[in-house]
């Protein structure tokens, strides 16, 4: 069933209630912005992942939170683990920025 504005029931709610999701959409909208930062300064970039890092590391507390209690919050472990590779992926894109800003 869908709702007015073309959403599908359950789903909104269902992305208000887990912050991972727009957490998620935010990280990967960074990413891209830092990776096609041409004519950024080094200083830019580095606070740019440094806020990054930040929203990294609340992604993983949410995982953390719900993957003791993934029944309660109706997210299945292969949810859990799609979303620790996330995690994991950003952290060696990071990475790579880093060290190319540096070599």
């Amino acid at each position: 069933r869908r709702r007015g504005g073309g959403e599908e029931e359950g789903v909104g709610e269902m992305a208000s209630a887990d912050p991972f999701v727009s957490l998620k959409r935010e990280v990967e909208d960074s990413l891209k912005e830092v990776s096609g930062a041409h004519n950024w300064t080094s200083r830019q970039i580095e606070d740019a992942l440094q806020r990054m890092q930040w929203d990294v590391d609340m992604l993983e507390e949410s995982i953390e939170r719900v993957t003791g209690n993934a029944d309660k919050y109706g997210i299945s472990q292969d949810e859990i683990s799609r979303r620790r590779d996330f995690v994991g992926g950003v952290r060696r894109k990071m990475t790579t920025i880093k060290a190319d800003l540096t070599g």
